[in-house]
C-alpha cells in the first residue's frame, strides 16, 4: 500500500533531520501514532526525492497498442463497406485487439444502432384491423388470449423482416 502524501513528507523531514541517513528509529520517535515505514521505504523515497525533487510516486504509463492513422482508416473503411461487421471480426481480420477497435470506433464517434420500424399510412389501418380481430376473438372466448404464446425469440415486423434485434450497425 502506498504512503499518503503527508506520510511521505514526514519521511522526507526525518531524512533531512537525520543528515540524509535513512533512520527508521527517528521516524518512530517523531511520529509514534503513524504506521512505521520499513528502511527500504525510506531509501526509495530518498532516491525518488533526489532524482525528481518530488515525493510523489511515479505513474507508469500503460502502453497499449500503437495504432497509426492508416490502421484507423482501414478499420473505418471496413465499417463503411459493411456496417454489420462486428468488432470481433474486425479484430480477427486486422490482427488488432478488440479493445483497440472499440477505441477507434469511439474516437470517431461511431455508435451501434438498431434499425427501427418505419410506419406507413396503410400500417395504421392494418393495426386497427388486427386489433378489431383480436377483440372479436377475445369477445367470443375469454381464454383466447391465454392460448397465445408470447416470446422474445423473434420480432416479426410489417415489412417482412424477422429477428433483427441482434444486428448491430455502425
Amino acid at each position: 500500500m502506498n504512503f499518503t502524501q503527508q506520510e511521505l513528507i514526514n519521511m522526507v523531514y526525518c531524512i533531512g533531520e537525520a543528515d540524509r541517513n535513512v533512520l527508521l528509529a527517528k521516524n518512530r520517535q517523531k511520529y509514534p501514532d503513524v504506521r512505521t515505514p520499513q528502511v527500504l521505504s525510506f531509501q526509495k523515497l530518498k532516491d525518488r526525492f533526489e532524482n525528481s525533487g518530488s515525493t510523489k510516486y511515479e505513474t507508469k504509463e500503460i502502453l497499449g497498442e500503437r495504432i497509426d492513422q492508416d490502421t484507423e482508416l482501414n478499420v473505418l473503411l471496413m465499417l463503411e463497406e459493411n456496417p454489420n461487421l462486428s468488432t470481433r471480426k474486425i479484430s480477427r481480420q486486422t490482427d488488432i485487439s478488440q479493445s483497440s477497435i472499440n477505441r477507434i470506433i469511439l474516437k470517431h464517434k461511431f455508435h451501434p444502432y438498431h434499425l427501427e420500424l418505419q410506419l406507413h399510412e396503410e400500417d395504421f389501418r392494418k393495426r386497427i384491423n388486427f386489433s378489431d380481430i383480436m377483440l372479436n376473438l377475445i369477445g367470443e372466448n375469454r381464454n383466447f388470449i391465454n392460448k397465445i404464446l408470447f416470446t422474445d425469440e423473434a420480432t416479426f415486423k410489417s415489412n417482412g423482416s424477422v429477428n433483427r434485434h441482434n444486428m448491430h450497425y455502425y
